[in-house]
């Protein structure tokens, strides 16, 4: 009886010097490298709200989903103002400019990025009557 008590208190000691937690481990952490990157973003960056958008195609008379994140950049401090309060005009305008373009626009991988960048500076323009300085596309999914 007085074998298996110390054997148990041996064995519970054991086990929780060899704990993380005790080691000084933190846990859900690994001491490897981190594929983490932290950056700060420009203050002339401004990031317009994730958008999907239904667009026809020209094969099937079907329509098809694609989604959205761009980046449009200004040149003054004022222009950044005035398309940061703007956000939900911009949006608006330009899911009113793509509904304009079929499908297969966007799907071939040479020109469809730079179709899409024009037709966000056009909406911009459009919206808020300043031409961005810069779109940059940094989600076109095609469903």
């Amino acid at each position: 009886m007085i074998a298996r008590k110390t054997l148990l208190i041996g064995l519970g000691l054991s086990l929780l010097a060899t704990s993380p937690v005790v080691a000084g481990e933190k846990r859900g952490r690994s001491n490897g490298p981190s594929n983490e990157i932290s950056a700060t973003v420009p203050a002339n960056y401004i990031q317009l709200p994730r958008m999907r958008l239904t667009v026809a195609e020209d094969s099937t008379q079907q329509y098809r989903e694609l989604e959205l994140q761009a980046w449009i950049t200004a040149k003054t401090p004022e222009e950044t103002a005035l398309l940061s309060s703007n956000k939900k005009k911009i949006a608006a305008a330009v899911k009113e400019d793509f509904l304009a373009y079929r499908w297969e626009a966007f799907s071939q991988p040479d020109t469809g990025m730079e179709i899409a960048k024009q037709v966000v500076s056009h909406a911009v323009q459009r919206a808020v009557g300043v031409t961005p300085s810069e779109v940059i596309m940094r989600e076109l999914i095609l469903h």
